[in-house]
């Protein structure tokens, strides 16, 4: 193989470095570039939160709220799949083509749960603690 300018380095062996040091840089950027999770707006003991729906899913895609307080959800608009907003292990189902929807849970037990479009391809977790 041929040596690409004077460095003695082969083709190969170019490629072999670049992708070692992408994949080192991509695990030390990776917890910095997660998700965070939202903070609730408390009022009144009632739990808020805002669910936007942007160009890559939910944002934010995980929320967590405490047990044993109600929990309301505002979420926004959506267009397409992203028209249904569905919790199935809540039996929650919204059509929000028209607009923002508020979504009241009240209390939860400590769990996940997962909130979707109505297709199941754009989804979010709710994480009751």
């Amino acid at each position: 193989m041929r040596s690409l300018d004077n460095t003695g380095l082969t083709r190969r062996q170019v490629g072999t470095r670049l992708a070692a040091a992408l994949l080192v840089a991509g695990a030390l950027l990776a917890p910095a570039l997660a998700p965070q999770p939202a903070a609730a707006l408390v009022t009144s003991g009632v739990q808020s939160f805002r669910i936007r729906i942007g160009w890559f899913g939910y944002e934010p895609s995980k929320i967590v709220a405490a047990a044993g307080r109600p929990i309301v959800l505002y979420v926004g608009r959506g267009f397409g799949c992203a028209g249904g907003f569905i919790m199935p292990r809540l039996r929650v189902e919204r059509n929000n083509t028209r607009g923002a929807i508020t979504v009241r849970l009240g209390s939860l037990r400590p769990g996940r749960y997962i909130y979707s479009c109505g297709m199941g391809m754009i989804t979010g977790t709710l994480v009751v603690r």
